[in-house]
């Protein structure tokens, strides 16, 4: 009866790396899977230290046939974009989204209001709070990329090591 025969790069029949250049193979790629899967979250902790959360009510009134207005916010858009303001409003009607962004005056266009109505809007954006700081805003910017460049680099290496230790 002949032995069961395992792939030669992983492990071995009892279940042990053959050699300890296999074990460092194998440890590198589950510790680039933990660093992909926590990439996410690195982004997120990433805008939460380069941003502050910031809400502000505000009361507009729309008059006939118009459906947006102008509201003039107190602190910039993070990034100048839109994409980090969520509205509420008090008008069950109403679907208030952001519509543009003008960053000299900081104002921000409402659309989806209803037309001839008074609308007590709440406004929950974001602003840059490393304003002061810009060598942490610059280097924040920097850890996604220097990350992806480790993992790029930590895979490189393992293969090259392999090829280097078959020539051997």
């Amino acid at each position: 009866m002949r032995a069961k025969r395992f792939a030669p790069f992983l492990i071995q029949r009892a279940g042990i790396p053959r050699r300890a250049g296999e074990l460092k193979a194998i440890s590198l790629i589950i510790g680039v899977c933990i660093v992909i899967g926590l990439f996410g979250s690195v982004m997120a902790g990433l805008l939460s230290f380069r941003s502050t959360e910031y809400t502000e009510p505000h009361v507009v009134t729309t008059g006939a046939g118009v459906t947006s207005a102008s509201v003039v916010l107190t602190q910039s858009l993070f990034d100048d974009s839109t994409a980090f303001v969520t509205i509420t409003s008090n008008n069950t009607g109403d679907a208030a989204v952001p519509s543009s962004y003008t960053s000299a005056t900081r104002t921000l266009l409402v659309g989806g209001l209803l037309e001839s109505t008074a609308h007590y809007l709440t406004i929950t954006y974001s602003y840059g709070s490393l304003g002061s700081y810009w060598a942490s805003d610059i280097s924040s910017r920097a850890v996604p990329v220097l990350l992806i460049i480790g993992v790029i680099g930590v895979i490189g290496g393992a293969v090259y090591g392999s090829y280097r230790r078959n020539e051997e």
